[in-house]
This record gives structure tokens, sequence and C-alpha cells, in this order.
């Protein structure tokens, strides 16, 4: 970049939005008896072709004492070709509580056009936006999983 060209402005959101390709709500609670990777496989069906798997991220996390948890999420990438986005960063996660998958869209760019960078921009910003500080031993798989995308 020469001196003289303009700075792009990068602006990420970290707010939910809505994925182009989810179905409503299903409200008939008593329909989710697939099998865990059933259901998985049935929401990985609904993707666009466009959208990029970035890949799988499972741990688990010790919270106070007696509570744990298992994260198992599966990251995605899409382009967001609005005036307002470039990208959109999203996953399908395990909620242990309710035993099923569900749909989480995690963030949105605006201002980079390189996916790979989008991708990591995006992700790192979430991590901090949890409050994960990557220079620990507990976020060690998270570390790992935003250096190999």
């Amino acid at each position: 970049m020469n001196d003289s060209e303009p700075t792009k402005k990068i602006t990420i959101t970290y707010s939910n939005f809505v994925l182009p390709f989810v179905p409503e709500p299903n409200v008939d609670e008593e329909k989710q008896s697939d099998s865990r990777y059933e259901q998985l496989e049935l929401m990985q069906e609904q993707l666009l072709g466009d959208c990029i798997f970035l890949g799988e991220l499972n741990t688990g996390i010790d919270g106070p004492p007696g509570m744990s948890w298992v994260v198992e999420d599966y990251y995605y990438l899409m382009p967001w070709n609005t005036p307002d986005y470039n990208w959109a960063l999203f996953r399908i996660t395990w909620d242990d509580n309710w035993g099923r998958f569900k749909w989480n869209a995690t963030a949105r760019i605006k201002g980079v056009t390189d996916a790979k960078e989008a991708t990591r921009r995006m992700f790192k910003g979430l991590l901090k936006s949890w409050g994960y500080d990557l220079r620990r031993k507990e976020y060690s798989v998270h570390r790992e999983f935003l250096e190999q995308i």
C-alpha cells in the first residue's frame, strides 16, 4: 500500500443476526428425536453452497465447582455481500442443556475482502469478547484453532 492510499476502515459486529438459510424454529419439540449426529447432518444439509467449513472445535470447559460442559462447535464462513458487510462467521454448536445442536450467527465484518483475514479477525475478536485469554493453558485449543484457520 502506498502512503497516499486511504486506509480502509474495518468494522466487526458480534451481535446475533439471521442466517438466510435457517428455517423458523420448530415449535413442536417432540419432533426433535433425531440422534445427535443426525441433527448435525440435517443442519449441514441446509448450508448454502458458498459456505466455507473452517473446522471443528471440541473441548470441555470446567466452570464453577460441580459445573462443566462440552464445547462442540462447527465453524463456517460465508460471503455476506451487502453494503454493510463482506463476510459472516457462524457456527453449529452443541447445546448440552437442551441436548441438541443449534445455529449461532456469531460475527460479521466490513472492510476486509480476503476470506482468511476476515475469518482470523472475527474469530480472534469473538474469543476476546468472551473473555478468553489465549495465553492461558485452558484456551490452548482455541489458540490452535485460530492458528490453523
